[in-house]
Parts: structure tokens; C-alpha cells; sequence
């Protein structure tokens, strides 16, 4: 038997999963596939910074209230280049316009409380079609999109090419 999707998205990561919500908002059917399972993918030790433009992003997708509160704001980045031995301090004040009207740079956000509103969110979504924790063919669909947001040695990306 095979699937017929608008888009098949390898890697149920964080890239793997907004990319669904963002074609699912489109109303595009997506088939996102992982050999594994969820309890896997969130037991990861990780953790993300979350820049202004990604925060515009999970507001669009309608993540962001549910992100809120497990976030933690940092106000001040200081890039540290050790080879040319120079200091580049950041603050809010030094955001475009249309940034400033949050008071903190950036956010960070522990693996498993992102993954945990990313995975309720793309449960919930009549778009997308889960394949987590299952071996399955890549073969067994047929989409006009690939997406391999499944690391850059992936099997997806060996297998077409795409490194």
C-alpha cells in the first residue's frame, strides 16, 4: 500500500516538527517519520536558544503561550572570539525595531519542555500523519516534497544525494 502526502518530512526533531505545523497551518497533508519513538526523541540531554525571529515564528504557528512559561529569558550575549581575541557584548537595545518590543534578547528552553509542546501540537493536527517509532520504507509514500530534517549523515540524505 502507499501514501500519497503533499510533503514527507524525515526527523521528528524540533526542525522536523515545526516544519509539519507550518505546512499543516497551509492545510498541506504531511506524513512525518521517525524510527524513533517519541520517548526516545525526548529523553534527549539538550538545550535551545530561542532568538527573537524564532520566537515570531512560534507565534505565528500558535506555540508561543504554550512555550511561555518554561523559557528562560537572558537579557545580555557576549560573543567571545578567541582567535582575533575580540568582545562583542548584545543587549535588547540593540534589536531591530520590530524586536524592541520585548525587553530580554533571547530565550532558553530545555530538549524535552519544547518537544513536549511540539509533539502535543502535531498530535493534535488533522494535517499531519505520524509514522514515530516505526520502521517503515521511505518508498511507501508519495509526496512533491522531501524534507530531511533528520541530521546531515542521515539515510534520507544519502539516499538522494543531498549530503
Amino acid at each position: 500500500m502507499t501514501f500519497n502526502y503533499h510533503s514527507t518530512i524525515y526527523g521528528a526533531g524540533p526542525t522536523g516538527l515545526v516544519t509539519a505545523l507550518a505546512l499543516s497551518q497551509k492545510k498541506y497533508n504531511c506524513c512525518l517519520i521517525d524510527p524513533k519513538t517519541e520517548d526516545i526523541i525526548l529523553s534527549r540531554k539538550r538545550a535551545y536558544a530561542i532568538t527573537q525571529s524564532s520566537r515570531r515564528l512560534l507565534e505565528d504557528l500558535d506555540i508561543w503561550s504554550e512555550l511561555s512559561p518554561k523559557l528562560s529569558p537572558f537579557n545580555n550575549l557576549k560573543i567571545i572570539d578567541v582567535r582575533f581575541n575580540q568582545i562583542v557584548s548584545l543587549d535588547h537595545t540593540d534589536l531591530t525595531n520590530n524586536n524592541r518590543n520585548v525587553s530580554v534578547i533571547g530565550w532558553i528552553i530545555d530538549h524535552q519542555s519544547l518537544m513536549e509542546v511540539l509533539f502535543h501540537k502535531v498530535n493534535q493536527c488533522p494535517y499531519i500523519h505520524s509514522y514515530i517509532g516505526i520502521d517503515i520504507s521511505p518508498d511507501k509514500f508519495l509526496s512533491k516534497f522531501e524534507i530531511a530534517a533528520d541530521g546531515p549523515s542521515s539515510y534520507n540524505r544519502n539516499r538522494k544525494e543531498i549530503g
